[in-house]
């Protein structure tokens, strides 16, 4: 599964799109560390209707100059190279060109050559203009450039979505299985990636033990691109490192970067929300699986410990339940084992605590043993 195609990444794709069938060149304000092979999906976007043809800048040519050596086979010799020359050039026209390579050194080059360029393009019909792609990387995204009629300016900045995620995670699981175990691997990994592809990609290929002791993963993650040393506060700088986006309508550290600092309640917070999303909803199931099963063994009306009376059986909570049948005869030691470690899982995540790691692995076990028992026996 290729990230760019996820909704929210292709939406980005699509508005890059949408600017350039509008007539317009594109400046592209990336982060560090942005996901890969942006330019190759947009050349898959418009392939059927322009060629996209990447460009390298360098510093030993004019502007013009660099796309005229590259982008021009029939020009004459002798001509004075300029914007309005080589928005003319039949070999030039028709095509979109990223131009790779721009930082703060050329920026004020192709700045200026960016908005003669704009003004040069509106002398020629639009079925043969070419539009320029622009990106600006890192630090170098954050460069000044007021928008005019022919020039958008995008950010990368709040376009991935939580079900992006759990999309590319689930993809990206090497073994998937039937069974609570692979629906959590994807839930933990998601949710400890935040909007970051190759972090996600990553994490969805530990055990689900790694993933449940997840700090020491996600700070050699965050040293590897440096935050450990990054000093910076201001939301802007954050962002053009990489360390924050915005993700669920909020500005958002990156899970790595709060590790390397130290922000061990909020991985502790994300194991929490991944485990609940996908607990929760399983432990109701087996709740009612249970009532359903030991319907005949359970009593109502039943007083719990506070002093409510319980007239449904269908209200009995699993801790009703384990209290119950651990003096029913006939349930097995195993029996309740399942049923406690249903009823400690849900405290913990009551109490806004992931569930310990033994219980968690008990619960995954009997899943996957029944998830197993049900596939031989169709």
């Amino acid at each position: 599964m290729s990230f760019w195609s996820l909704p929210g990444p292709s939406s980005f794709v699509g508005r890059i799109s949408r600017a350039v069938g509008m007539g317009r060149s594109v400046v592209v304000r990336l982060p560090c560390h942005c996901p890969k092979r942006l330019a190759t999906e947009l050349k898959r976007c418009f392939h059927d209707d322009m060629p996209l043809i990447e460009v390298s800048a360098t510093q030993d040519e004019r502007p013009v100059e660099c796309l005229y050596n590259r982008l021009v086979t029939d020009g004459h010799p002798d001509l004075v190279r300029t914007a309005s020359t080589l928005v003319r050039e039949s070999s030039f026209g028709g095509q979109i060109i990223w131009l790779e390579g721009i930082d703060g050194a050329l920026w004020k080059q192709w700045k200026g050559f960016l908005l003669e360029y704009e003004h040069a393009s509106r002398s020629v019909p639009s079925s043969i203009q070419t539009h320029l792609l622009v990106p600006l990387r890192g630090e170098w995204s954050c460069l000044p450039l007021a928008e005019t009629v022919g020039i958008e300016v995008l950010r990368w900045n709040g376009f991935v979505r939580p079900l992006d995620m759990l999309l590319l995670a689930n993809d990206s699981l090497p073994d998937l299985r039937p069974g609570i175990g692979s629906e959590l691997a994807s839930s933990v990994a998601a949710q400890l990636a935040g909007w970051d592809p190759d972090l996600c990609t990553l994490l969805a290929a530990l055990s689900l033990d790694d993933l449940v002791e997840p700090l020491n993963i996600l700070r050699e993650y965050g040293r590897s691109r440096g935050w450990d040393a990054l000093a910076t506060k201001d939301d802007l700088q954050l962002w053009a490192s990489g360390a924050m986006q915005q993700f669920r309508s909020l500005d958002t550290l990156h899970p790595a970067y709060s590790a390397v600092k130290n922000e061990h309640l909020r991985i502790r917070q994300l194991l929490w929300e991944a485990e609940l999303s996908v607990l929760m909803p399983y432990i109701e199931r087996e709740r009612q699986l249970l009532l359903t099963t030991y319907s005949t063994l359970l009593t109502v009306p039943w007083v719990d410990a506070y002093g409510r009376v319980i007239a449904d059986v269908f209200d009995l909570e699993i801790g009703h339940i384990e209290y119950q049948l651990s003096r029913r005869p006939g349930i097995t030691r195993e029996q309740l084992r399942q049923i406690a470690d249903l009823k400690e899982a849900r405290n913990s995540l009551s109490h806004l605590e992931p569930v310990p790691k033994v219980v968690l692995s008990r619960i995954i076990a009997s899943d996957s043993g029944r998830a197993r028992s049900r596939t031989n026996s169709s």
